[in-house]
């Protein structure tokens, strides 16, 4: 409270009669009373600020909850106290608070934001897809709202609605799309190389090779040091049967020290396509010499499959049946896996679960126009069949 208002209330007290008053005599002191509590709780707000800074987290949050006794809709003190309880690891605390924060003011995207965040941090995939669905209605333009909800859709199997929000992303642009004045300058910039080899992992999934191939060409021309884009793109070759295109990629990857198990098996499996099965078995061994997928790119589908395929071609069967079980939980319409799975369990001499793998697969490699694998499976159907 000012001066001015100091001086304004002492003079009410001065004129107005005793017996008016009374008939409201607390409300000044309130007023003052609320100014007071505000103040303290500003205080311990910027205290806890600095302890939070600082490192001091058990102290931050203990400063905040105290502002926030004081003035119990302290928006930014709920705020200050949601980073400090993520910080010290309490991420159902951070949720708590950045809950409340959106019942005082339900349109703050950033919150929304947040508490995505937090809940991919849980493996709480829906609820991932929930507030970064709230953040991009209320701002459809934000880039990395859209991804963190693909990465969520993508971990529940969703592909289709994970690329709506890398078109987002990408403005929906085709990516052999030149510039007329010269063609050999592309419309996206080397920042969208990484989305492109995104985007390019979703249409391999979705059985839509042309369009996978031509985003991963375009993500490699922007930045050809972009290496895990060529992990994907051979594996993609691979699935193709181009053994000799995915041993180039192979390659690539390997010279630009970025190799990874995933790459190994790969290479080994060209290499035993090929017939050439020492260099198969070399690959092998050095894919199992490495970590099997990694923080930053944890081991998905492509990985189990390409892993199962090369326990296949050693005849490490139940492995093999295992890992294609893993790739098909990721990804359950990945039709390569349940046709190569269905040919594993006809070595088991498993013939109704070889069956319904082969049925599925035919199914599905029908389903995106892919005729010669459909045929493929299909043969080997009629023939367990009669």
């Amino acid at each position: 409270m000012n001066m001015r208002s100091i001086s304004w209330l002492a003079l009410f007290f001065l004129l107005t009669p005793a017996a008016v008053l009374a008939q409201f005599p607390e409300r000044p002191l309130l007023i003052a009373q609320d100014d007071q509590k505000r103040f303290e709780a500003q205080q311990l707000f910027n205290r806890a600020n600095d302890k939070s800074s600082a490192g001091d987290f058990a102290g931050a949050i203990n400063d905040y909850n105290r502002a926030i006794r004081l003035y119990p809709g302290y928006y930014q003190a709920f705020g200050g106290r949601a980073e400090a309880r993520r910080k010290s690891g309490d991420l159902q605390g951070a949720i708590a608070d950045y809950q409340q924060m959106v019942r005082i003011f339900p349109n703050d995207v950033g919150v929304y934001h947040n508490l995505g965040k937090l809940y991919f941090q849980l493996q709480d995939y829906p609820q991932v897809v929930v507030y970064t669905t709230e953040a991009l209605n209320r701002n459809g333009d934000l880039k990395d709202v859209h991804q963190l909800r693909a990465n969520a859709l993508i971990r529940q199997g969703d592909f289709g609605r994970a690329l709506e929000d890398f078109d987002a992303i990408l403005g929906v642009r085709a990516p052999d799309v030149v510039n007329p004045d010269n063609p050999e300058v592309s419309t996206f910039s080397p920042d969208d190389a990484p989305v492109l080899a995104r985007r390019a992992l979703l249409y391999q999934r979705l059985g839509r090779y042309t369009e996978a191939l031509a985003d991963y060409n375009a993500a490699l021309r922007l930045d050809p040091k972009l290496s895990y884009a060529y992990g994907w793109r051979a594996s993609l070759r691979s699935v193709q049967g181009s053994n000799l295109s995915t041993l180039d990629d192979c390659d690539a990857a390997i010279k630009a020290n970025a190799a990874t198990a995933l790459i190994y098996y790969i290479q080994g499996n060209a290499r035993f396509n090929l017939g050439q099965k020492a260099l198969a078995t070399a690959a092998y061994e050095q894919a199992v010499a490495l970590p099997f997928g990694s923080d930053a790119i944890p081991a998905e589908d492509l990985d189990y499959k390409a892993r199962a395929d090369a326990r296949f071609n050693q005849k490490q069967l139940p492995e093999s049946l295992a890992d294609y079980d893993q790739a098909l939980r990721f990804n359950p319409n990945y039709a390569e896996a349940y046709f190569k799975r269905g040919s594993l369990k006809l070595e088991l001499a498993d013939r109704t679960g070889a069956l319904a793998d082969l049925q599925k697969a035919q199914q599905l490699f029908a389903g995106r126009g892919d005729k010669f694998n459909a045929d493929r499976a299909q043969a080997l159907v009629a023939k367990l069949q009669t």
